[in-house]
């Protein structure tokens, strides 16, 4: 009997609670004098700092960084035959680390924190697996789009009235020439409420769950 070969892709798809979120913040102070504008962001950027540094002693935050501030300044113009008027505005973005257990425990409070200050801003909260997660979570989609592709494959080979397999050939996406994208991650950001159970001004954090997927392709001969 001949040799049929069979080449089929296999897929496999999972969701998994985020266990790290990362704040972003910003914190902005506009003057007509550079000093002042400069003293302003200064002073929201050590209260912020002393107060989440506080919660990174207590064990609450992983880690946290935030930059120097900048200062430039802007001509704005305010009508014709006037002369522009100069803002001197000061600028300085950081974000916080939180993970493990205290994640969805110590984000509303710090969100509470960064946006109880006139001059800080929320810029966004990026939520994923921590390291140790993403490569068993990626290694456990990898071997159940493996076994997919078998499946799949024999399936194929029943169908025409051939026997067992011989795997020939297992690839990324493409490294068979049937193409398609390599397995990676889908991250989603969370959703920040106001109110709710959390309480009257609070946030209350609901995190899409993580995606984790993988593809491959997987060549076959069966007799």
């Amino acid at each position: 009997m001949t040799e049929t070969t069979i080449t089929v892709r296999g897929r496999a798809r999972a969701e998994h609670a985020p266990d790290r979120a990362v704040i972003a913040f910003s914190i902005g102070a506009v003057a007509p004098d550079r000093a002042a504008a400069l003293v302003s962001a200064r002073e929201t950027l050590e209260r912020l700092s002393d107060a989440i540094e506080s919660h990174r002693r207590d064990g609450r935050v992983h880690d946290w960084s935030a930059d120097d501030v900048h200062v430039h300044a802007d001509r704005e113009w305010v009508g014709e035959g006037r002369p522009p008027v100069v803002r001197h505005r000061a600028s300085v973005a950081g974000s916080i680390t939180v993970i493990g257990d205290s994640t969805t425990a110590t984000l509303p409070e710090l969100l509470d924190l960064i946006s109880g200050e006139t001059l800080a801003r929320i810029d966004g909260v990026d939520w994923s697996l921590t390291d140790d997660r993403y490569a068993d979570a990626i290694a456990a989609v990898r071997h159940d789009a493996v076994t997919d592709a078998v499946e799949k494959a024999t399936a194929y080979a029943r169908s025409i009235g051939r026997g067992a397999l011989e795997v020939v050939a297992l690839a990324d996406p493409g490294m068979l020439g049937a193409g398609g994208d390599a397995p990676m991650p889908r991250m989603e950001r969370a959703t920040a409420l106001m109110g709710g159970a959390a309480g009257d001004g609070a946030f209350e954090l609901r995190p899409e769950p993580v995606v984790v997927q993988a593809t491959v392709e997987l060549r076959a001969t069966s007799r």
